[in-house]
């Protein structure tokens, strides 16, 4: 095997040891997230499209410039459905959007794990990509 094969299979494994732990810290965290959800979920009648569309999106950034659509669905898939991913690679930052905001709430518990080297910057979206 090259050189840079084994380096981007340690890479994937990597990737997929550190998306177990932060399944495994996120069950720690669900109920407590989704309690607090429910919570914050008073949005207006008026307000519900593009409201609605940010309750639901996440902005990660610090991403390693190897990091997939893919891995990133796989690693966010823990905390709900996602509904569309998109990075942008030149700024090395994605966004996430769930199907339910709660969805989105629950993968905040994944801000600062450590990814390839690099603690991921989770938050909700303050603009749609």
């Amino acid at each position: 095997m090259a050189p840079s094969a084994i380096a981007m299979a340690a890479a994937h494994a990597i990737v997929a040891a550190q998306a177990i732990v932060a399944a495994q810290a996120l069950q720690a965290h669900v109920a407590q997230v989704q309690a607090q959800s429910l919570k914050d979920s008073t949005s207006s009648p008026e307000k519900a499209g593009k409201d609605d569309a940010l309750k639901k999106t996440l902005q990660v950034s610090n991403l390693s410039p190897l990091f997939t659509v893919e891995q990133l669905k796989q690693l966010f898939g823990f905390c709900g459905i996602v509904v569309e991913c998109t990075i942008a690679y030149s700024k090395h930052f994605a966004y996430i959007e769930y199907s339910k905001p709660k969805e989105a709430i629950a993968a905040l518990a994944l801000n600062n794990i450590d990814v390839s080297g690099r603690p991921l910057n989770v938050e909700m979206a303050k603009s749609l990509p």
